[in-house]
């Protein structure tokens, strides 16, 4: 069931049933903040006008939330082993506050500079290098992933 603007017969309201039911299967299968669902609803050609209002009930019935979506994300990013600065600029990406995900990055259970040593010795193996270049390498490497430079000092240096 996909509404374009070839038709024009829809009424409000059978396009705003349309609208939560596409966000509703997009919500089924994983979170997604505000921007994303309305890039996905943008590609159905479904009018933004009836699509803001169906997404504020997602938000107040609490089956849409950016904080879910953020949370969601530095859980997934850190067991892929990305980095802090990839998690904020994919929040931005998104249009989300990081305010309320930093807190929550900072728990215990993400140790940032011990994931950026499991990622570097997973690529580059458990010997540390005194190559110059070699650590160059590393360190682009591990900034690609997200890491700040503390992060990677202490991956690169620490044995």
């Amino acid at each position: 069931m996909q509404l374009d603007n070839t038709c024009p017969d829809k009424t409000p309201e059978e396009t705003t049933k349309i609208i939560k039911h596409a966000i509703m299967r997009l919500l089924a299968r994983r979170d997604y903040s505000v921007c994303e669902i309305l890039a996905k609803l943008k590609q159905k050609d479904l009018p933004i006008e009836l699509t803001l209002p169906v997404i504020k009930e997602f938000q107040e019935a609490n089956l849409q939330s950016d904080e879910r979506y953020s949370q969601a994300l530095v859980r997934g990013a850190y067991n892929k082993g990305k980095g802090p600065a990839f998690i904020r600029r994919t929040l931005q990406q998104n249009n989300v506050e990081p305010v309320s995900v930093d807190a929550y990055m900072l728990e215990e259970r993400f140790d940032w500079y011990e994931l950026a040593k499991q990622v570097r010795q997973k690529k580059f193996g458990e010997t540390q290098s005194t190559d110059f270049n070699e650590q160059q390498k590393q360190k682009r490497f591990l900034y690609y992933r997200g890491f700040d430079d503390e992060q990677i000092r202490y991956a690169v240096y620490q044995q």
